[in-house]
């Protein structure tokens, strides 16, 4: 779809708004919710994924994952904005303005949220 490495660049940076983060054992039981594929990534067939929706991600983070704390205990969700800035190369940097949405333990979430530094982290 596209002729130059800018102009990816410049589509993922305006189509890219969440970041979720999510504790493993949360993926563990989306096994039996979620479909595997073994098509899922392109060069690499026979390798099985997790094909996990958007809108299934939306869901889990404003509130769906209540469900599954009666199976993990100690669940919670944070949600926050944070700007990211990404070096790739010594030549170039990018800014990255992302929604984090975390589900996991407290203790992990909260060492996550001070290594992200909600608001702005470089």
């Amino acid at each position: 779809m596209f002729d130059d490495e800018v102009e990816i660049k410049n589509f993922i940076a305006a189509n890219l708004d969440t970041l979720y983060v999510i504790d493993i054992a949360v993926i563990q039981n989306l096994f039996s919710i979620c479909r595997v594929s073994d098509k899922s990534i392109p060069l690499h067939p026979g390798v099985k994924s997790l094909n996990i929706r958007p809108t299934f991600m939306w869901l889990l983070a404003d509130g769906g994952w209540k469900s599954l704390a009666a199976k993990i205990r100690g669940l919670e969700q944070r949600s926050f904005s944070s700007e990211f800035g990404f070096v790739p190369d010594m030549l170039e940097s990018h800014k990255i303005k992302l929604n984090v949405a975390m589900i996991g333990r407290a203790k992990e979430t909260q060492g996550l949220i001070k290594c992200f530094k909600p608001g702005i982290l470089t």
